[in-house]
């Protein structure tokens, strides 16, 4: 099930995503036997959400109300790992969620930069790409599960290592494509066999493994249909 982002999870500046809080600490609150609610705060980890909650527990007088002294119900802390980013900026930063165990994600359409390791060394299996999407940046999610990559039309350039290392076998690229720039190694280590690139692809130089087979629709009046081969080929 995803799981829409609370801003507070988030770390924002001037439009950036720079962090994000996996964890969510709750627990339930009693005033004089009558049940307040829930209280939630955001973490980086789980010990620090099991500080959270013991933090609270020793001081009720940082709750809400300070008249009343508060008792506390059944506590629990939440992994987020399968999420709908929900956020008016436009660039995810670099690192934001590197290392955060995430599943799945779901990008908003507005975004239209996502930075270097911005989701490196997760678990990823599946990524929604906004249509907005301009560039992907270096090792943006390398070291995850994906076995499939739909790139949107509007991407210009893809950057060094951006999908390094995943179980990629089926890269999909809009018949609209504006790609034009492919960095060194961005599909290395992925069970790719055979891909067709755009017509505007014009460098990506060593950005897939030795025995990867790349052609392209690209046409020269000259030549006829443009075949790219990998550097020490003939």
């Amino acid at each position: 099930m995803k799981q829409n982002v609370s801003e507070n999870q988030l770390e924002v500046h001037n439009g950036i995503v720079i962090g994000f809080r996996p964890y969510k600490a709750s627990v339930d609150i009693f005033y004089r036997g009558l049940k307040a609610g829930k209280l939630y705060r955001y973490a980086m980890s789980e010990e620090e959400a099991e500080d959270i909650i013991q933090q609270i527990k020793k001081n009720p007088q940082d709750i809400a109300n300070y008249k009343l002294i508060a008792d506390f119900g059944p506590v629990n802390i939440e992994k987020t790992e399968d999420l709908v980013i929900n956020t008016p900026s436009t660039v995810i930063g670099k690192k934001a969620f590197e290392g955060k165990g995430l599943k799945s994600v779901i990008i908003p359409d507005h975004i239209r930069i996502i930075g270097a390791s911005a989701f490196k060394n997760n678990h990823l299996k599946q990524i929604i790409l906004p249509t907005s999407l301009g560039t992907i940046g270096e090792e943006a999610f390398a070291s995850n599960d994906l076995e499939k990559v739909v790139i949107p039309s509007k991407v210009t350039s893809i950057w060094q290592k951006a999908f390094k290392d995943n179980n990629i076998s089926d890269i999909n690229f809009s018949n609209k494509s504006e790609l034009t720039y492919i960095g060194e190694n961005a599909f290395a280590g992925n069970p790719i066999e055979s891909i067709t690139l755009p017509r505007k692809v014009d460098r990506f130089y060593r950005a897939f493994d030795e025995e990867t087979e790349v052609t392209t629709t690209v046409y020269d009046e000259g030549k006829g249909c443009l075949v790219y081969k990998k550097a020490g080929r003939r």
